[in-house]
C-alpha cells in the first residue's frame, strides 16, 4: 500500500471501472483522496468499484 496523504485532493480515474482502474481507484481512496470513476462502457462495473 501507497503511504500517501492525499486528504483534500480528488482523483479522477479514467477507466476505473476496469480492473486496474478499480485497483488505482480503492488505492487512492485508501490514501484518503475523493476518487471521481469513470467508464465508458459499464456504469454497473463503475458502480461496483467499492468505494465508501
Amino acid at each position: 500500500m501507497l503511504n500517501l496523504d492525499l486528504t483534500g485532493k480528488i482523483a479522477v480515474v479514467t477507466g476505473g471501472s476496469g480492473n486496474l482502474g478499480r485497483v488505482i481507484c480503492r488505492t487512492l481512496a485508501a490514501c484518503g483522496a475523493d476518487v471521481c470513476v469513470h467508464y465508458n462502457g459499464s456504469r454497473e462495473k463503475a458502480e461496483r468499484v467499492g468505494i465508501n
